[in-house]
């Protein structure tokens, strides 16, 4: 007896609509939320509530797991590759109150909303907002946005998995070259998600990894794989410490890597 097949539901113009008009009263009427440590953030988009429950809720990036990776340190460095609206960023403070985030964001729409959390939480001093993707070498590229800003990227295949709506020339810049103009020693912790341009974006930061002690980074196969990020990461001595088993080639995955001991 054949399956029965289903017919495919129709897309509802109201339920359209009412994204649209829910969409509407979140950007009027942004939510706000405080952190552990009382810090404010203020959601105007679907995309940002996505952000922060990956952040917040789901712990993407577990800083409390590994914070003894970091030694005694209470002002640790910090790069944030792949900014979005600094709710990385935010996650940090919670965890160091004191530490110096680096921001580096290529969407132009973001940044005042990076300036705007720093400034809600009496940040500025010590975070530092940059406008500019991160790559392989310095100099200037298209950057494609769709949508939804989670998925912008510097790679057209990539963004092009949603519908191009604007393309940009935004500055980019090399992890390495951003440390030595701006005198920075050392960075403790290094945050990469940066839409499929992850391997690039290691290659552009040799020297920046050898004081790195703990490592996230996600994977956008097939653009960035989980093999490539390790292979290259273990010559630079860093082991994987993200839960067995290891994430497959084809499967986008948060990865944490650590110094060897």
């Amino acid at each position: 007896m054949s399956p029965a097949v289903l017919p495919r539901r129709k897309k509802s113009a109201w339920g359209s609509l009412g994204r649209h008009v829910r969409d509407f009263f979140i950007g009027a009427f942004p939510l706000e939320i405080l952190t552990e440590r009382r810090l404010v953030l203020r959601l105007r988009t679907r995309s940002e509530i996505s952000v922060y429950h990956n952040i917040f809720v789901e712990r993407v990036y577990p800083l409390a797991r590994y914070r003894d990776v970091l030694g005694p340190t209470t002002t640790p460095v910090v790069f944030d590759a792949g900014a979005n609206t600094g709710m990385f960023a935010a996650a940090v403070f919670d965890h160091w109150p004191q530490a110096q985030v680096h921001s580096f964001e290529p969407q132009p729409k973001l940044i005042p909303r990076i300036h705007e959390m720093a400034a809600l939480n009496g940040l500025q001093d010590r975070h530092h907002i940059n406008w500019s993707a991160i790559g392989e070498s310095n100099g200037e590229a298209e950057f494609f946005q769709n949508r939804n800003p989670i998925s912008a990227s510097l790679l057209r295949d990539k963004a092009a998995r949603r519908t191009i709506r604007r393309v940009d020339r935004v500055p980019v810049m090399t992890l390495d070259e951003y440390a030595k103009s701006h005198a920075v020693e050392r960075v403790d912790l290094l945050k990469l998600d940066v839409e499929g341009v992850e391997i690039e974006a290691l290659r552009g930061a040799v020297n920046v990894l050898r004081t790195v002690r703990l490592l996230f980074i996600e994977v956008h196969p097939p653009f960035s794989t989980y093999s490539a990020a390790k292979e290259l990461l273990t010559r630079a001595g860093f082991v994987c410490a993200s839960p067995s088993p290891e994430p497959d080639d084809e499967t986008q995955a948060n990865c944490v890597f650590i110094r060897k001991s």
